[in-house]
């Protein structure tokens, strides 16, 4: 199988601000235009064997090798101000006291590169009539390869060297129109390497990332009688993640090197009360390991925030220890309901974190808490709506489907005291009104949820942290197949488009608003061949 994706974006970001800088405050306005074009290629190999002269054992490999780019080919960013309560124009920024940031423009280039092989093997077996299952093992090798590379300029203009052909360029009505050639030179501004210095000193807008994962597993899947299904096993698993930040050549790196070897347990129970009631256990472990971005000591913008936010080359993988219990009824193939309650364990968990100890100037990176608690309740429920089809015949397609989780969380601090564990909610709830027809090659979907306010950041150095408030989110998907082969698609995301507000501190008795902002409305249209 081969898959070939491309996308292109093409995004205006704005965002306005009260600044203070040496007791002077100003009204101040970031704009964003961003080009970016990504570009995915995978190809993977699979077979499938059963050898009945070695007791029906069924072999399944699979070899797969992937390219993915991402590329930033413009991103330009200006700032603009002006005094508070002025209603004089706004002037372009280059970074001097009272000002907004300089005009910047920088490129992005990022490539990954996966190879994956692995092989999957079971052995059926029959003990009495009553003890039957399959013996299943098998083995997993990952590698994974980053390169990336930025290059970043300023329109700098030191304020000793200002001229009349400055003051006309802080004018200019449309930033684009300043970045020419006319501007340029004395009494104007200078064009400066804007690169971020590592430890050491070098160049910290490259890095180089790898990961290797080697893992084999064995498991039994066991039936009882007719009423039990009982699964256990354990997978051992080796990681090493890599990270180079800085340029070789310039005679300085930092590098992180993070080596895990663990051995996973599982177990899973189920009772099948009935063919349509069941209840089901579960224990295992698993490991959350950090992204290479996450590891790397180069600051990158986030697509949502569009903060700069900087990787922590001291990052552990976090190991989760989980629980559950689910009770489960089917009524039919499309339509079912569940509820369970679950239970994690987290040593290590890695959160966002901002500062502001570095004069004044605010970071955001990922740090490990010590430990962290996981618990709650969920419920899960679909249903056809094939009792309509005598009603509307079309209606027999459609279907509704939704959950609901209601989750505490606790995170253990070194001084004794608790709080909750960053990016989780309280609740979460999801719901899906939808549309299937198999005949017209018809799927459609229309998708809502809504989360509870959450910790955005935690705040460190005396910083408090930062509460993002609950907003609702609703989305549109359709598919329709044509022809033999062909499919066009339709993704209409964000409709409701809600304000998202963060909060962090405390101004005149109230909760203070640290930002607010909207992601706005997008949408995707594609087009499929299938062979």
């Amino acid at each position: 199988m081969s898959l070939l994706s491309r996308q292109t974006q093409k995004g205006a970001f704005f965002a306005r601000a009260v600044a203070s800088d040496a007791g002077f405050a100003t009204d101040q306005e970031r704009i964003t235009l961003d080009y970016i074009e990504g570009q995915l290629i995978t190809n993977q190999l699979t077979g499938r064997h059963t050898l009945v002269d070695a007791g029906g054992l069924k072999i399944k490999w699979q070899a797969g090798y992937s390219v993915a780019d991402r590329d930033v080919l413009d991103r330009r960013t200006y700032g603009r101000f002006r005094a508070v309560g002025s209603d004089d124009p706004f002037l372009l920024g280059f970074g001097q006291s009272g000002e907004a940031s300089e005009p910047r423009r920088s490129w992005e280039f990022l490539q990954d590169r996966t190879l994956d092989l692995g092989i999957d093997l079971s052995l059926p077996f029959e003990f009495t009539e009553t003890l039957r299952g399959d013996f299943k093992w098998g083995a997993r090798g990952t590698r994974r390869d980053r390169d990336f590379e930025s290059v970043r300029f300023a329109y700098s203009s030191p304020a000793t060297q200002r001229s009349d052909l400055f003051r006309i360029a802080q004018y200019v009505p449309n930033p684009e129109n300043v970045l020419t050639p006319f501007f340029f030179g004395p009494g104007g501004f200078d064009l400066t390497e804007l690169n971020t210095s590592i430890r050491g000193g070098g160049n910290a807008n490259i890095y180089d990332g790898a990961q290797d994962v080697n893992a084999f597993y064995l498991l039994g899947d066991v039936f009882v009688g007719e009423l039990f299904e009982i699964q256990a096993g354990a997978r051992l698993e080796n990681s090493t993640i890599t990270v180079a930040t800085g340029d070789p050549a310039a005679g300085a790196t930092v590098a992180s090197r993070l080596t895990d070897s663990d051995i996973l347990p599982s177990l899973n129970a189920t009772w099948f009360i009935s063919r349509k009631t069941q209840v089901r256990i579960g224990a295992s472990q698993s490991l959350n390991r950090p992204q290479f971005r996450e590891l790397a000591e180069v600051d990158f913008l986030d697509p949502e925030t569009r903060f700069l936010t900087i990787g922590n080359a001291q990052l552990r993988s976090a190991k989760l220890t989980n629980y559950d219990l689910r009770f489960e009824q089917y009524w039919s193939n499309s339509s079912a309901a569940s509820v369970g309650v679950f239970y994690k364990d987290i040593k290590n968990p890695i959160e966002l974190n901002i500062d502001a100890s570095a004069g004044n100037q605010v970071v955001r990176s990922f740090q490990n808490a010590n430990s962290a608690k996981d618990y709650g309740i969920e419920f899960d429920a679909r249903q056809d709506m094939s009792i309509l089809k005598e009603v509307a015949p079309v209606l027999q397609f459609a279907y509704v489907a939704g959950n609901f989780s209601r989750i505490e969380s606790r995170v253990s601090l070194p001084d004794g005291s608790t709080r909750r564990l960053q990016g989780q909610s309280n609740y979460l709830v999801n719901a899906t009104l939808g549309y299937s027809n198999p005949a017209q090659r018809t799927d459609a979907t229309l998708l809502f949820n809504i989360f509870g306010d959450r910790l955005g950041e935690v705040g460190i150095n005396d910083l408090p942290n930062s509460t993002e408030k609950s907003y609702p989110m609703l989305d549109f998907n359709i598919r329709q197949g044509f022809g033999q082969h062909w499919q066009i698609g339709l993704k209409a995301r964000n409709l409701l488009d809600p304000r998202i507000d963060i909060e962090q501190g405390q101004f005149n008795g109230a909760a203070a608003l640290q930002r607010s902002y909207k992601l706005g409305r997008s949408g995707q249209i594609s087009l499929q061949y299938q062979f």
